[in-house]
Formats: C-alpha cells, sequence, structure tokens
C-alpha cells in the first residue's frame, strides 16, 4: 500500500512516523507546496528505515501523490489559508483539485485530516473527486480516543478494556455516549465508584483543555498520529471495525446528506456501513443539535 501524506507538519510527521513503525504501508510519501521541506523530512524518516519494513519514503511536490492507495491530508492547509475557515476551504479546494489531476487507482481512498473536519470531508464529498464511501475525517474519532484515556484514568484501569465512543461534529457539539461505555462489556455505571457528575466535570475540563490547545495553534501531534495510524490499520488489514470517522451519511439516526461522525465500519473499501446504536433520550437530542449547528455552519459559509 503507498500512503501519501498532504501537508508536512508536526500531526503529518507523527502520523508518517507512526505509520512507518507500524509495517502497515510499503511506501509512504510526503507532500507539500514547499517540496524541499517534504523532501527534507522524508530523509529524517528514511534514516530510521533499516529497523522498520517500510523501504520506500520520499518527499516532494504534488507529483507524488500519484499512484496513492490512501491519502490523507493533514494541517498544511492551516500554514497556506491563515484562520478564515472559507480561506482553508479554498486552500483544501486545490489540494482537492491536485488530487483530482492525479493517477490514482479507482480505489483509492481519502483521509481528511485538517480543521474544521467534517467542513472539510464535506466539501471532498461534494466535489465528488472519488465515490463517497471512498471518503472520511478523522472526526471525533480523537475526542473518542480521549474519552476513552479519560474513563480508564478514573477507575484505574488498562485503557484497552475501555469501550466508548464520541459522535456528533468535531471540534463543535460532540456527543458523549455514556450510556454505552462499557468497561470489558460491563456498563461503567456498574462499577462502585461510578460518579456520572465527577466524570462529566473530567471530561469537559479535558475538552475546555482541547479547545484551549486549539485556540493557540498547538495540535494533537502524537495522539493525532495514533489515531490515523489506527484508521490506516482498519483499511489495510480490512478489519471491519467500529470507529466514529466523519463521513457522509445516509439516513442513520434520520442523518441524510451530511458528513459528521457515527459509528462506522471501516475496511479495505473505506466507509462499509453505520451502527445505529441505542442512544437515550439526551444523547440523542444532543447529536440532533449537532447535526443543526453543522447545517447551519455550512449554511453560512456557502
Amino acid at each position: 500500500m503507498k500512503v501519501c501524506f498532504i501537508g508536512v507538519c508536526r500531526s503529518g510527521s507523527a502520523a508518517a512516523f507512526t505509520l512507518q513503525i507500524s509495517g502497515l504501508a510499503r511506501e509512504i510519501a510526503l507532500v507539500d507546496r514547499d517540496a524541499d521541506l517534504a523532501h527534507k523530512e522524508a530523509l529524517r524518516l528514511m534514516h530510521g528505515a533499516s529497523l522498520t519494513t517500510c523501504r520506500k519514503i520520499y518527499g516532494g511536490g504534488k507529483e507524488m501523490i500519484d499512484g496513492a492507495d490512501l491519502i490523507v491530508v493533514t494541517d498544511e492547509i492551516h500554514r497556506s489559508a491563515g484562520d478564515e475557515v472559507g480561506d482553508r476551504i479554498e486552500s483544501f479546494k486545490e489540494i482537492l483539485d491536485s488530487i483530482r489531476k492525479a493517477r490514482l487507482p479507482q480505489s483509492a481512498l481519502l483521509i481528511a485530516a485538517a480543521n474544521p473536519i467534517d467542513i472539510l470531508t464535506q466539501t471532498a464529498a461534494d466535489a465528488r473527486i472519488l465515490p463517497p464511501d471512498q471518503i472520511m475525517g478523522t472526526g471525533t474519532f480523537l475526542d473518542t480516543i480521549r474519552f476513552r484515556s479519560l474513563i480508564a484514568e478514573y477507575f484505574s484501569i488498562d485503557p484497552t478494556s475501555v469501550s466508548a465512543l464520541v459522535l456528533g461534529e468535531h471540534g463543535g457539539c460532540i456527543v458523549p455516549v455514556w450510556s454505552s461505555a462499557a468497561i470489558n462489556g460491563v456498563p461503567i455505571d456498574s462499577f462502585p465508584s461510578y460518579n456520572i457528575k465527577k466524570l462529566k466535570d473530567i471530561f469537559n475540563s479535558a475538552e475546555r483543555c482541547w479547545q484551549d490547545m486549539a485556540a493557540s495553534k498547538d495540535d494533537d501531534g502524537w495522539v493525532f498520529g495514533l489515531a490515523v495510524r489506527e484508521i490506516i490499520a482498519a483499511i489495510a488489514m480490512d478489519k471491519q471495525c467500529v470507529i466514529p470517522v466523519s463521513a457522509l451519511q445516509h439516513g442513520a439516526f434520520g442523518i441524510k446528506g451530511l458528513c459528521l461522525s457515527l459509528p462506522t465500519i471501516v475496511g479495505r473499501n473505506g466507509v462499509q456501513g453505520v451502527i445505529e446504536i441505542k442512544l437515550n433520550d439526551e444523547e440523542m437530542k444532543s447529536l440532533k443539535k449537532s447535526e443543526e449547528i453543522l447545517r447551519a455552519k455550512l449554511a453560512q459559509i456557502s
């Protein structure tokens, strides 16, 4: 599998590094408007090639996109477009145009991994450079990873034992699904130390901290790299696992024609279905609110 990262930044480099050491890709291409920067970053990764199974790593301009099985667009657009959402969308459209002109296999997939993730995923889906189910964004997967880690810390257990999801719009009106959160299949409200008020306070505090980081133009760095690696692993190994990626919805939870995060089955062909898990009334109301807010943002932009 050839994976192409468009945008050499801390997040993009972290994702490329975690992919390099995972053994999932035979070939990694780094692409940037600054082709020399991409080339130098690729050389840094290549210096460790003797300890990994990925032997072919290179960097340069948009011509490197040709032949990619998977394209990940990271935060390069922030450097080139500034803070205005409209400017970021225009910059992203330029990247989409380069992807459209590239020689790609019919099975090629695209992952939008730059903010605003849901809006950029929607932009890619609307542009129809690939079939809709071959386009996704990292969505609320990062929020989900944090959510699981916070639950594990609260109960002092192994984070890999936690099953929990965050749905909706990343960075906006997210929906933590407390009602189905579990530890090794056991609902968290079954544990003696369970206290929903304390848990929600911890979660809200962590979200405020993330928003402060975003406002200061800091990024998620390493956790972003791990999240992207997990999505790529689901694709490369056709794992059919459930990940809350942002994707064009076709009617699940009553949502249609909008890109946001729901429990999505991810495999070799990209988005392969959505599981309509049971939500309580509060969670369903919050999901509908998230949908409305995102639709309002899109309407304002257009």
